[in-house]
């Protein structure tokens, strides 16, 4: 593979990762019911504050999809 394609070998595996994490982090921002059943499913788990940690995962989920779409910050990784 010639060298000037090196850069870009990683950008459909971000697109495609960072469409799956928008997925799966969409309905726990984006709709109610199935906010409510992951709320419910980590209260089952036992996980501390599962209304306010339902939220930082889907933002997290979301937003680091977004984010992997974009590039950014995959330089540190």
């Amino acid at each position: 593979m010639p060298r000037a394609f090196d850069r870009y070998w990683p950008v459909p595996l971000r697109i495609i990762l960072g469409i799956a994490y928008m997925i799966h982090g969409a309905p726990k921002l984006f709709s109610g019911q199935a906010h409510q059943q992951f709320q419910g499913m980590l209260g089952q788990l036992g996980v501390p504050a599962p209304q306010l940690v339902s939220w930082v995962v889907g933002v997290v989920e979301f937003g680091g999809g977004i984010a992997l779409i974009l590039g950014l910050f995959t330089w540190i990784a």
